[in-house]
């Protein structure tokens, strides 16, 4: 369980960071910079318990992020924002860990310290809204801001 713990962790980092406009993009690239630790997660229309993720925290520094159980790096990699599309778009390609070689694609909103994203895992298709449903093999993740 832990390892699908780990690659819907994964899955929903990149869905944070997206551009609303070309002029917007270096704001909101900046906005999204530093460490969010995740506050819920739903995959196929379940509720992770909140001990399983409590630990996890998705860190992004410019193009790249990485996502983290406690101390240890479980996946990372690049992600690519479409800021044309409503709601804002990304694509999270994994180049190390969990999922390693994974495009997976999904949608996210940024509102100041809190961050909500729904990510595909499987990169057939892109979510449409912020849910997930049972057998969807969509990821619904909140994080928040970590403290320094």
């Amino acid at each position: 369980m832990s390892h699908r713990v780990a690659l819907l962790c994964t899955a929903l980092v990149v869905a944070v960071f997206a551009p609303a406009r070309a002029a917007d993009e270096k704001d909101d690239k900046k906005a999204t910079q530093g460490t969010w630790a995740y506050e819920t997660l739903e995959w196929n229309g379940k509720k992770i318990p909140f001990n399983q993720i409590k630990m996890t925290t998705v860190t992004f520094d410019g193009d790249k992020f990485a996502i983290k159980i406690g101390d240890k790096v479980t996946s990372s990699g690049t992600h690519k924002f479409d800021s044309t599309k409503s709601p804002k778009t990304f694509d999270a390609t994994v180049t190390e860990g969990e999922g390693r070689g994974t495009t997976m694609l999904g949608i996210y909103k940024l509102d100041g310290d809190n961050l909500t994203g729904c990510i595909n895992l499987t990169g057939r298709e892109r979510p449409t809204e912020f849910k997930t449903t049972e057998n969807s093999e969509t990821v619904l993740m909140t994080a928040k801001r970590a403290k320094k």
